[in-house]
């Protein structure tokens, strides 16, 4: 899990807003999150796919969410299309008119 000491020179401070049910909730924008992770987590770099996965894990709770069902999503999500795939294909169909950009046909 997350490591929470963020005394030490070499992390970056990431407001925490404390639960009562015992959910730290981390405030901050998703830069300031990336560099805490880099800084934690170098090894999520190694892909994209990676980063994301540990990204949500920390700071959106993925792990927790999908409970015992995480290990079979992570295994999954690792070998299916990237959302950067489907992004860049989206976005070159509307650009070639192949979608119409007002959806009538």
């Amino acid at each position: 899990m997350l490591n929470t000491n963020y005394n030490t020179p070499t992390q970056v401070s990431i407001p925490v807003q404390r639960s009562f049910f015992g959910f730290d909730k981390f405030i901050g924008d998703a830069k300031q999150k990336m560099i805490h992770l880099y800084r934690n987590h170098p090894d999520a770099f190694d892909s994209e796919k990676q980063l994301m996965l540990k990204y949500w894990e920390f700071y959106e709770q993925l792990d927790l969410v999908l409970e015992d069902k995480y290990d079979s999503f992570k295994s999954w999500f690792l070998k299916c299309t990237s959302p950067e795939t489907l992004t860049r294909c989206h976005r070159s169909l509307k650009e070639d008119n192949h979608i119409p950009l007002d959806r009538e046909l």
